[in-house]
């Protein structure tokens, strides 16, 4: 189910509700540029709503995507 989601929103050039992204073994949520992600080198990150992220993950620290896509 996960990867259909993720292929959807790739497709869907802008969603209705902001997008955040995760990881296979994290437990935060980023923007898509977070530069957490970019200096890991982490290519394994899935897309999900905001709002799903919110209940079951941290915001993170270093692009705080709380701020950043709720004011979108």
């Amino acid at each position: 189910m996960k990867r259909y989601r993720t292929v959807l929103l790739l497709l869907w050039p802008d969603p209705p509700e902001p997008i955040v992204y995760i990881t296979e073994t994290g437990r935060k949520y980023h923007i898509y540029n977070c530069e957490f992600l970019q200096e890991y080198n982490l290519k394994n990150k899935f897309a999900i709503y905001l709002d799903e992220a919110e209940k079951a993950y941290d915001p993170c620290q270093i692009c705080s995507p709380h701020r950043t896509e709720k004011s979108r």
